[in-house]
């Protein structure tokens, strides 16, 4: 089994269970596209968590990806804010593609 399928068949999974969870259908009002868009963007937002979960082996880096995507897109931002929210992402990339490359990573501290 390959590393996408295996994180694509687990990502489907929780995706649909996140958005079972969520229950956004119930709150405001209901359009079949803006519900469509809400399942895709859990489902990428499930392979992502799974991979910065697998990346890192903590649970932790992706409960704090899921807060700032929480913040970002729940919180009305000034519209100044382009710049604070490119840096997150700019760290997040770093984290994600240096983590264990310099040895940064809590299992060996467990």
């Amino acid at each position: 089994m390959t590393i996408a399928n295996q994180y694509g068949q687990k990502s489907v999974v929780i995706g649909i269970i996140w958005y079972l969870w969520h229950l956004s259908f119930m709150y405001g009002p209901y359009s079949l596209q803006k519900e469509f868009v809400f399942i895709l963007v859990l489902l990428v937002g499930s392979f992502l968590a799974l991979k910065v979960t697998k990346r890192t082996k903590s649970l932790v880096s992706a409960i704090a990806l899921h807060f700032s995507f929480s913040v970002l897109t729940n919180i009305p931002l000034p519209a100044n804010s382009y710049i604070p929210i490119g840096a997150m992402c700019f760290c997040w990339l770093l984290l994600y593609l240096f983590w264990n490359k310099r040895g940064w990573t809590f299992s060996r501290h467990i």
